[in-house]
This record gives structure tokens, sequence and C-alpha cells, in this order.
């Protein structure tokens, strides 16, 4: 289920635009290397790199959090797990 929950997400981004919201790193650039030893990364091939303050944080908590909650409305098993008792 972490795989449908990374696909929201990742789908969110798409909607950010290269040279505005983010950064489009050639394949195995310096950075794209220090990204990827530091585990941050998965593959060093061409990809965008967002800056932080483009990324709506907060959006795409809720979009995620949102779709997560129809899965479960549907039967169908969430991608996240609540793991601390709910605030009342």
């Amino acid at each position: 289920n972490l795989k449908k929950f990374e696909e929201g997400i990742f789908s969110d981004l798409r909607n950010l635009k290269p040279g505005i919201d983010a950064t489009l790193e050639e394949p195995r650039s310096d950075f794209l290397e220090v990204l990827y030893k530091n585990n941050c990364i998965r593959t060093q091939k061409k990809q965008k790199v967002f800056y932080w303050f483009s990324v709506p944080h907060d959006r795409l908590f809720m979009d995620a959090l949102e779709r997560d909650l129809k899965r479960e409305a549907l039967g169908i098993d969430p991608t996240t797990v609540a793991t601390h008792p709910m605030a009342m």
C-alpha cells in the first residue's frame, strides 16, 4: 500500500513545473550523486528536484489523506495507519 501512497504524491508533484517550482537535473549530475549516496533518491536518472518552498506540503498531505479516506470508505485497505489515538 505504500506504493499507492507514493503514486498519489508523485502524481500531485507532476503539477509543479521545472524552472518555476523545480530544477531539471541531468543524469548522474554531481547533485544527484550526493542525493543518491545519502539515500534521498532511488536513481540517478534525469529528474526534477523541487524547490522546498514551492512544494505545497500541507496540500500534498491533505490530498493524500483524502485519497486514503476514500479508499477506506470503499472497503479497500488504507495506505496509512494511525500510530496514536485521535486527540479529543
